[in-house]
């Protein structure tokens, strides 16, 4: 059985159904009145190479001494002596992977008492949802990123954007227009997010310091033709590789994530 299949759309996070291309992720609620599409971005993770300073990591000669102290103990039959050293070398703890945001669609004429069938095609990764004559077709373009959702027939849509991020320089997301067609949020991820396991240290920080955190842009598109309207997301952020400082600011992940969207749009309305 490659299906999964519900009646009435998802009343929590888990019971929504996931799409995904390895950096882009969703979880859809399948409503079709009213869809709610929780997004996830595989570089939004919380800190940047500076947060390593916070956990007091030894440097590289420092190091080097307390691995060959592990190593002897190892060697001499005792691997409990070796914990201590190695647990030396440790920062206090690793950064958090955290949400990008939501997008929520509503169709201006849907029926919101209407009862959705919803299914997900493990084969294909498309996702199905139909209820008062809409259908809904969802899945994610995976040469350009892009999260495709497809109604049908072409009605009218309101989008609402929205993130448990900051903005790049104020406590809440900052909505941008970088043309007609587009609508965006623009975002500021954590600089420190600690762990349950230290009850002492704020949940999370917020350094304006520059290259102290990632940041990012979710933007989304309506295009609508004779049979269907058609809603594009995506995501982008400024995460630059592993062990380098972000590159750029949320301005240049939303080109990024607008540059995506331009490339998805026609194949999107002739497939």
């Amino acid at each position: 059985m490659s299906r999964i299949r519900f009646t009435g759309a998802a009343r929590t996070w888990l019971e929504c159904l996931p799409l995904g291309d390895g950096r882009l992720g969703a979880m859809t609620d399948g409503g079709v009145s009213s869809t709610t599409i929780h997004l996830n971005d595989a570089t939004a993770w919380s800190g940047s190479p500076s947060s390593e300073s916070t956990g007091s990591m030894p440097d590289a000669a420092a190091s080097a001494d307390l691995l060959s102290a592990a190593r002897s103990a190892v060697a001499a039959g005792d691997p409990t002596a070796a914990e201590a050293p190695l647990q030396a070398m440790q920062t206090r703890y690793a950064q958090s992977f955290v949400p990008m945001g939501d997008v929520k669609i509503i169709v201006e004429a849907g029926d919101a008492t209407a009862l959705p069938a919803r299914e997900l095609d493990l084969r294909t990764g498309i996702h199905r949802s139909g209820a008062d004559a809409i259908r809904t077709t969802t899945f994610i373009e995976s040469e350009q990123s892009v999260l495709v959702h497809v109604i049908e027939p072409a009605l009218p849509v309101r989008l609402v954007l929205s993130s448990p991020l900051r903005g790049p320089r104020s406590d809440a997301p900052v909505v941008a227009s970088p043309d007609a067609a587009t609508t965006a949020l623009l975002l500021r991820l954590p600089s420190d997010v600690a762990p349950g396991h230290e009850p002492d240290l704020p949940g999370a920080l917020w350094s304006q310091a520059p290259g102290s955190a990632v940041e990012g842009a979710i933007a989304t598109r309506v295009i609508t033709d004779a049979t269907r309207t058609v809603v594009l997301v995506t995501t982008a952020t400024t995460f630059a590789g592993v062990g380098r400082m972000p590159t750029g600011s949320a301005a240049d992940a939303l080109d990024d994530a607008v540059t995506r969207l331009d490339a998805a749009a026609t194949p999107a309305l002739t497939s």
